[in-house]
């Protein structure tokens, strides 16, 4: 069996070191192991009303001899799906979604190489027989990219721009967002 690397090691701690803001809840998951011989994820959720809004998947591959196609020793994956308001459901989610991990990657500073993926936006309305159910909507991402993680560091901006990504995907305000309460009704 091929020693564990640093780098990985390094990597895999920062991802279970990594402190998600409420109410994100997330635990540690198996790997895929057909794809590279060392990998770390985590599965996360978002609960409202203690209904799943919102569930992901970060997954953290290390080939230390590399993958022509990702540009590095490490790769990450990531399939998230989100429940939206199916009155905000609209064809240029797909776009909107992709520029909220674009912009949360830059925002955290996080260097992406390779990205690709997909953004699906879908509603759902029943009819005939099925017609007193409600309708609904979501978004579901499906996206890999190649993080620059010299000796292992820096996945924790990586991850900071996923949980950003899961938190605009739910309709939440990202954790630094100033909320003013309006303490008496305007007059």
């Amino acid at each position: 069996m091929e020693a564990v690397p640093a780098a990985f090691s390094a990597a895999a701690a920062d991802l279970a070191a990594f402190r998600w803001s409420y109410p994100i809840e997330a635990s540690p998951l198996d790997p895929p192991r057909r794809v590279a011989p060392h990998g770390a994820a985590v599965i996360a959720e978002i609960t409202a009303n203690d209904v799943t809004v919102t569930s992901g998947k970060f997954i953290l591959f290390c080939n230390p001899a590399g993958q022509p196609a990702w540009g590095g020793p490490f790769r990450c994956v990531t399939y998230v799906t989100a429940a939206i308001d199916y009155g905000d459901f609209d064809e240029c989610l797909g776009a909107v979604g992709w520029s909220w991990l674009l912009d949360a990657f830059a925002k955290h500073e996080a260097d992406a190489r390779a990205v690709g993926g997909t953004v699906t936006a879908s509603a759902n309305r029943h009819f005939g027989e099925l017609a007193d159910r409600p309708s609904s909507a979501e978004i579901e991402l499906r996206a890999s990219w190649t993080p620059a993680l010299p000796d292992g560091a820096g996945l924790a901006a990586h991850l900071a721009a996923w949980q950003d990504f899961l938190r605009l995907a739910s309709g939440l305000p990202l954790e630094e967002a100033e909320v003013v309460p309006l303490l008496r009704p305007l007059r």
